[in-house]
């Protein structure tokens, strides 16, 4: 998808970086997921639905964090796990630059998102 590939060339290195792995584990054990560009009115990053329209994952790269929006409640606490410098909001982790990016547990998160956990 274009609009992905213009989001991630904007980005720094080792911001597209950690973004790209999303994409791409997302794009790979979940290839018949709806992929779209549009989370809100305002604001445009890349999205992943459910066949059924009933969950989502979209990635965001902030001013100094990367946030993952989660449609179950209860995901970003699995990605929170990792290190106490992540924050969540309501189907939201926030990760800082300033901690490591936790890929294990923000793939179990995924998969928890999707039903396959």
């Amino acid at each position: 998808m274009q609009e992905f590939q213009d989001y991630l060339l904007a980005l720094p290195p080792a911001r597209r970086e950690k973004v790209e792995s999303v994409l791409l584990y997302i794009q790979r054990e979940y290839p018949d997921f709806k992929a779209s560009y549009d989370f809100s009115p305002k604001t445009k990053f890349p999205v992943f639905t459910s066949p059924d329209g009933n969950n989502y994952v979209a990635v965001a790269s902030r001013k100094a964090y990367i946030s993952i929006h989660f449609g179950r409640h209860d995901c970003p606490a699995i990605v929170a796990e990792a290190d106490g410098r992540i924050k969540t909001g309501v189907g939201c982790a926030k990760i800082p630059d300033s901690a490591p990016f936790p890929m294990e547990h923000i793939k179990k998160a995924i998969d928890r998102c999707f039903g396959r956990l």
